[in-house]
């Protein structure tokens, strides 16, 4: 199931460096020692420096996490499309045009299996 950018943008402004175990829990935890160690030394700056890093680094992680999430939906469509007797080259086709979460991606493959049934079924 993949995870909302949105979700973690906001986690992490309202809880900066908590906000990313939605994420990520190793960066949660690294930034969360890193933050307690600049806040012995300079607490203003702490929020000042780790506040940002940890937006950034949960929209990173964020986007990673879904690109693997649909990487590993689109081999199992492939699997599967090849378990129901397609060929592998396209298996692969269909699986990709599948697992896109874009709505134009979908109108496109929507699209080409009117226009070529026999090859888009």
């Amino acid at each position: 199931m993949k995870k909302s950018q949105l979700v973690g943008l906001l986690l992490c402004i309202l809880f900066g460096p908590l906000g990313n175990l939605y994420s990520n829990v190793v960066a949660a935890v690294s930034l969360c020692i890193a933050a307690f160690i600049l806040f012995m030394l300079m607490w203003v700056f702490a929020i000042l420096i780790i506040w940002p890093i940890a937006i950034i680094l949960s929209i990173h992680h964020v986007e990673k996490y879904n690109k693997k999430v649909q990487f590993e939906e689109q081999r199992h469509l492939e699997k599967l499309n090849v378990a129901a007797g397609m060929d592998i080259e396209k298996a692969r086709r269909n699986a990709f045009w599948q697992s896109s979460s874009m709505p134009m991606d979908k109108l496109y493959y929507y699209l080409l299996r009117k226009i070529f049934p026999e090859r888009y079924k």
